[in-house]
């Protein structure tokens, strides 16, 4: 019985949380929330995967045929599993009451029927204690409130306030971490103990540890994020509740996967002889279940008790299953390449969509040729990529506009912009946050933004482009005088006209009027240049002004800062009659 190597399996749930708590920390769109729910289930999925092959192992001990060989692993391995059951059933029943609190019921197992309906049966009020065993094992499948802020932190106290919810001071988060910790060091105790009676070499685990160091160790006194707030605020704190979800989720696989990784550590230690080779189960691990379109798909295939001194034969293809026990293929199967007993399943990527596939493991045994079957599936999806402006659907001249970029699949910081006719400045690699400045010259076009990533091989790929239409930011709205009817010395007393942004998204915007015409009709028609401010030669003309005479003001033009000048046209100007 050999446990497989899971590190791919974690890089993948690694991979989609990190991009999803880059992308929470910005205010995304409802549809973005709705796909890392879907990112939330297949975590879930990935989680009940590794809790079968444990099992697995468990009965793989319970069936060996030398018990007297097994029964020092079997029993270290047997303390695991409860441990292990009671963490991920605490934070079952956390992510159990966030989504009860969040919706006020829950939907487990399945959400809708295949009419579109509501499954009324699937769901559930109460709180999880009352739940039956059956339906504490179910998953969660359905969380209408997925962007509400409070509803984390109201439930699990990040901040560990005397008013929230706690345990001897303890907020839920913060027995969240302790007992993730606690189970960490029982592991590491665990393997301690197997080495100190002599039951592995000495050294052999050291890998190991490390392992559960890098994925179950919190540091308490270590600062999280750009705030420098604890590990429970960081997670939990003004976290949208899919978030918090999807978090939970992950750490449900975190805890499955050292399971796994240490009781077939203490499998490996075994002689294979002395368990039942006839148990074996063919095992497929995917190095991601989720490809693009052009990119492989890989997975790892291998026979659990594999026998060292006896490679097997692995073979990719349909097949029928024959009345005598053996099977026979349909047409010619692919033969995958084997070492040190693993295979390695690589295919490229053509179709969008669900893909499967299936074959059968051959080993020589001393009874002949023996076939177990095995089968698995991935997902093909197209390159997709958003570059998404933050406050508008178009590009602005002279300004900076903020944009975030996503890419499925992809961190943040694998991510890469370049645009012609403008500038690109990087304002938060891990959020994918950028401010995009098109050029002057480009007012009135189109703007080309390419997204490239970076691939675990260091290469650069395209993933695409997207056009924006460049304008220049609209016209500031003129401010004099708010009556028609002024007397002179309302007008000789307000010099000055003075050019506002209003109803506009951009702060910060400044422009200001620096020429305009004056006329005075009633003296001698005459119109005056007048720079910024009505100069003391127009202040006279106005002096001699009588009632019911005019004041026009026109031709104003104003400047942006860091732009052109702009004439405002004819219709914007001011006409006052003397009172």
């Amino acid at each position: 019985m050999a446990g497989g190597n899971l590190s791919p399996r974690q890089k993948m749930i690694n991979m989609m949380y990190l991009v999803l708590t880059a992308l929470l920390a910005l205010n995304v769109s409802k549809e973005v929330l709705n796909s890392f729910f879907e990112v939330n289930l297949g975590i879930v999925k990935s989680t009940e995967g590794l809790q079968k092959k444990n099992l697995d192992t468990y009965s793989d001990f319970e069936n060996a045929a030398n018990q007297e060989k097994v029964k020092n692993y079997k029993k270290l391995a047997n303390q695991v599993k409860p441990e292990s059951e009671f963490l991920v059933d605490f934070i079952q029943s956390m992510k159990y009451d966030l989504v009860l609190k969040s919706d006020g019921k829950v939907f487990l197992d399945s959400y809708k029927d295949e009419n579109g309906d509501e499954i009324e049966e699937n769901i559930r009020e109460i709180d999880y204690s009352e739940l039956s065993n059956d339906d504490k094992t179910k998953h969660i499948a359905h969380l209408e409130g997925k962007d509400k802020r409070n509803v984390s932190g109201d439930l699990f106290n990040p901040k560990n306030t005397v008013n929230g919810p706690n345990v001897n001071g303890d907020g839920m988060a913060t027995q969240l971490r302790k007992k993730i910790d606690s189970f960490r060091k029982f592991l590491i105790g665990t393997l301690e103990l197997a080495e100190d009676s002599t039951w592995i070499s000495p050294g052999s685990a050291d890998k190991l540890i490390q392992k559960l160091n890098d994925n179950l160790l919190i540091d308490d006194g270590k600062s999280f994020g750009e705030k420098n707030v604890t590990w429970e605020e960081y997670n939990f704190y003004d976290m949208p509740s899919v978030g918090a979800l999807t978090l939970l989720s992950k750490w449900q696989a975190d805890i499955k996967n050292m399971e796994s990784e240490v009781i077939s550590f203490f499998a490996n230690n075994i002689d294979a002889s002395s368990l039942k080779f006839s148990s074996a189960m063919a095992t497929t691990i995917p190095s991601s279940n989720f490809v693009l379109v052009g990119d492989e798909f890989k997975s790892k295939i291998f026979l659990t008790a594999y026998d060292k001194t006896s490679n097997p034969e692995i073979l990719i293809g349909d097949y029928d299953s024959l009345p005598d026990g053996t099977y026979q293929f349909k047409g010619d199967p692919v033969v995958v390449p084997v070492v040190n007993g693993q295979g390695m399943y690589t295919v490229k990527g053509k179709r969008v969509g669900p893909q499967t596939y299936k074959g059968l493991i051959k080993i020589l045994q001393d009874d002949g040729d023996q076939y177990y079957p095995f089968e698995g599936e991935y997902i093909v999806a197209n390159k997709s990529f958003a570059v998404s402006p933050t406050k508008m659907n178009v590009l602005y001249t002279v300004i900076d506009n903020p944009v975030t970029v996503s890419v499925a699949g992809y961190q943040p910081d694998q991510v890469s912009l370049s645009m012609n006719g403008g500038s690109i400045k990087t304002v938060s690699k891990k959020k994918g946050e950028y401010m995009v400045t098109p050029d002057n010259k480009m007012r009135g076009k189109n703007v080309s933004i390419s997204v490239s990533v970076r691939g675990e091989d260091g290469k650069r790929k395209s993933i695409g482009k997207m056009d924006f239409r460049v304008k220049q930011v609209p016209d500031p709205k003129i401010f004099h005088l708010r009556s028609k009817k002024v007397s002179k010395e309302e007008i000789i007393g307000k010099p000055t006209l003075s050019a506002q942004m209003v109803d506009f998204e951009f702060d910060g915007i400044v422009f200001k009027v620096v020429k305009f015409d004056i006329e005075c009709i009633g003296t001698v028609p005459k119109p005056f240049y007048a720079k910024k401010r009505i100069d003391s030669e127009v202040k006279q003309e106005i002096g001699r002004l009588k009632k019911g005479d005019k004041v026009i003001i026109s031709n104003i033009v104003v400047k942006q800062k860091g732009g052109n000048t702009r004439d405002m046209g004819p219709s914007v100007g001011f006409n006052y009659t003397i009172k």
